[in-house]
Formats: C-alpha cells, structure tokens, sequence
C-alpha cells in the first residue's frame, strides 16, 4: 500500500479531450498503486475514452525515459483495457531493446532490471489480446520470439503463446534458438504435472520502488508540438 506520501492531487475534471486523456491516465496509475476498487471504475471509464487516453500514454512513455516505474505503470493500465486498439503500442514496447543488468555490489536492483520488467509488462498486455482472440496478438508474441535475443523475454511469450494454443508448440519450438527450446517443454511439464495459474492469474512483477520516491504524476512528461519534451 503506498504511503501518504506517495499520493497526489488531481483536478477532478479538465477542458479539452486531450487534457482529459492525460487526467484519465493519471488517475489509472494512481488507483493502480492504492485502491483496487477504484482501479476497476477507472479502467471502465478508460476503456470508454481510450484513443485519448493512449495519446497520453503513447506521449509520457517517449517522455518518460528516465522513469521505468512510470512506464511499467502506464503499460498496465494500457493492457487492463484488452483493447485491440492497444496492439500497436504494445508491441513497440514488447520488442524494445534494453540493456543488460549488470550485478553490483550494494545494488539491489540494477536500472536494467527495471527496465526489462517494462518489456515484461508489454509482453504479458500482448498475451491478454491473444486470449482475447485480438488479430495480430499471437503474430507480435511470435515476433518477440524471433527479435529479442533475450530468455528473459522469450519465457513470458512462450508461456502466453502456448496458453492460446497449446498445439502450436512445435512451431514456438521452431522459432526459438536450439539452446531456448526447452522452454516449450517447460510449460507443457507445468501443465502435465502440477496445477498451475494460467498467465493472466500470475501475480504481476512489480518493479520495487525506492523508498520515499514518488511517482512524477503531478509532473506528467509534457510534449511540444513538434514532439520533443519540454
């Protein structure tokens, strides 16, 4: 639960279809940190205005590159709608390249760890569209497969890909390196052998946040017309 701290405030209702996208937003990703209550209200409401609401999110995700725990957030919200207007967005950020985590003493959590989970995010929004039988979904969890080079993203594909269709697992086998093949065998031993929660009852990865760091909502990531930050 986050602290006092952590909250904001927003003003309850602003002029304008674009201003009311970015409010929208900005209440989602707060409710998304505190009440689940008021989460599901809020993404009923973003689900009814989401074309402004992802102009918001397509702007604060290019803006918010030094805030991965913003992004991860704002991933969420974009997913929950299970739109299938959201699929291009999606899988921009599924098939981002990130850099390596590297371990360092006294580091609990490297930067590129949090920046993998965001992946992570996109990729698991992308395997909730498949489910939902969104045309393109399983093409763009196919395409993770054959463009990211790293098991830490191929995993979740392959176990959202095989949650749709367990009979394609000999084609995911045939689009992954030899040396990542096992993955397929992993999720059909899940299945055969012990009782498991499909993909979208897992608990979601959260990236950790640093105590007493507020998330830069009552600062959103503003963008010129042009397209650079300000």
């Amino acid at each position: 639960m986050p602290s006092d701290s952590d909250r904001f405030e927003v003003p309850e209702e602003p002029p304008g279809r674009r201003e009311r996208g970015t409010w929208l937003l900005r209440q989602a990703v707060r409710a998304l940190h505190g009440d689940p209550g008021e989460y599901e209200e809020i993404t009923e409401v973003v689900r009814r205005d989401l074309d402004e609401v992802q102009e918001a999110a397509s702007r604060w995700l290019a803006a918010s590159e030094a805030e991965p725990m913003l992004r991860w957030s704002i991933l969420h919200v974009i997913g929950d709608a299970g739109d299938e207007r959201t699929l291009d967005l999606l899988r921009r950020q599924a098939l981002r390249t990130v850099p390596l985590p590297r371990r360092q003493p006294g580091v609990c959590e490297d930067p590129a760890e949090l920046e993998e989970l965001v992946v992570i995010r996109a990729i698991g929004a992308l395997g909730s569209l498949a489910r939902r039988q969104v045309l393109g979904a399983v093409d763009a969890l196919h395409e993770v497969l054959e463009r990211q080079d790293r098991r830490a993203f191929r995993r979740p594909a392959v176990a959202h890909l095989l949650a749709v269709d367990p009979d394609q697992r000999r084609t995911v086998a045939e689009r992954l390196p030899e040396e990542d093949r096992y993955l397929v065998d992993l999720r059909a031993a899940a299945a055969d052998d012990v009782t498991v929660s499909s993909p979208e009852e897992e608990p979601t990865q959260r990236p950790k946040r640093e105590p007493g760091r507020k998330l830069k909502l009552d600062r959103a990531p503003r963008m010129s017309e042009e397209g650079g930050k300000q």
